[in-house]
């Protein structure tokens, strides 16, 4: 009897550890039932990107015979290369006294590359097409900048040299020199078709502060001094300036500078638009891209230009609340009264073009 009281005594005991209040019953509990396992939820496959609607990337066969530094294409559907000096001090003078300046022309469709020897170093230069298909090509390298650390102790000196390039022959003719050198200038086409050429390194090294108009020739030098401005302000292009033309005739400077510019071509003036969440004049957005939207009857034809930012991160106090990303993109609205900047976070830009309803 004792024994069988202490077992039911020691159950009793279990069953209060699990909740029940102590029993000196007999009774059996009845056992747990087992728990439902809970189905594991089936993942719903990503969406595979098809290359008719996506686009698709493929790696080549073949290599670039030269470095590709810059590249235009052409109204032949076939691609102008040219690398100059290719970034590569021993390959230009003075060190070398037998450089190797370089172009060539990629033809997509069958997969050959002409490469050539062209007159003077390239690199660095500004090009855009003009409306008959040949390609302007102005400035480039007069001498390296030396460097310490990675950093340019001394400046690039830039070329005023030109030329023209004719996708039907394929060769390259000189053209008529700008008034001073330019290394790292930005080349707009104009409404009518003439060139304008804005910024660069002269042949000292310092800052062309000024723009240029090619039609038979480059016309005078249009300074660059934006009014708007406090009369103290001493205002400096930007190297590579990114230059929009808008529906109205007038060139949009959207960046890397933190003020944003509008040039009129009838009056051959500057004139500042719109700032930017940025303090300093550092060229604190310098490697970011920049793009002008397209105009649709959806947005009335707004002209609207969006600039990602990918260089120096912008002050604490400029970052979103909700993210933790330093390089922020804007889009401006230049129809509006009064431009103004929107800003959302990103990091590692790319610019594109999207569909209208993705720009909504």
């Amino acid at each position: 009897m004792c024994g069988k009281l202490v077992l039911i005594l020691w159950i009793g005991a279990l069953i209060g550890c699990g909740g029940t209040s102590s029993t000196t019953s007999s009774i059996t509990p009845a056992p747990t039932p087992a728990p439902t396992p809970t189905p594991t939820p089936t993942p719903t496959p990503t969406p595979t990107p098809t290359p008719t609607t996506q686009g698709q990337w493929s790696t080549l066969p073949y290599t670039m015979p030269i470095n590709p530094i810059h590249a235009a294409l052409l109204n032949t559907g076939k691609v102008l290369v040219i690398a100059g000096s290719g970034n590569d001090r021993h390959n230009a003078f003075p060190i070398s006294t037998n450089p190797d300046y370089e172009a060539a022309v990629w033809d997509t469709q069958s997969g050959t590359i002409m490469a050539q020897r062209i007159a003077w170093d390239m690199f660095c230069n500004g090009a855009s097409t003009m409306p008959d298909g040949r390609v302007l090509i102005q400035g480039g390298t007069s001498v390296y900048g030396t460097e310490i650390a990675g950093n340019a102790d001394t400046p690039f000196e830039g070329l005023a040299n030109s030329a023209i390039f004719d996708p039907t022959t394929e060769m390259f003719s000189a053209a008529e020199s700008t008034a001073h050198g330019r290394w790292y200038p930005t080349l707009t086409e104009l409404g009518d078709g003439r060139i304008m050429t804005t910024s660069g390194l002269d042949e000292n090294g310092n800052v062309n502060n000024t723009s240029e108009i090619y039609s038979a020739g480059w016309g005078p030098e249009i300074p660059g001094n934006p009014s708007g401005f406090d009369p103290s302000f001493v205002f400096n292009f930007s190297l590579y300036p990114r230059m929009h033309l808008l529906p109205t005739g007038q060139v949009f400077l959207s960046a890397p500078l933190p003020e944003t510019l509008i040039f009129d071509p009838t009056k051959q003036t500057w004139a500042f638009l719109a700032g930017t969440i940025y303090g300093e004049v550092t060229g604190s957005r310098f490697y970011g891209s920049s793009v002008l939207l397209p105009m649709t009857p959806e947005n009335n034809y707004d002209p609207r230009s969006s600039f990602w930012a990918a260089t120096i991160q912008p002050p604490k106090q400029q970052r979103s609340s909700t993210s933790d990303s330093p390089h922020p993109f804007g889009c401006l609205a230049l129809r509006w009264q009064c431009p103004v900047w929107k800003w959302k976070p990103r990091f590692y830009p790319t610019v594109q073009c999207l569909s209208p309803a993705a720009q909504a």
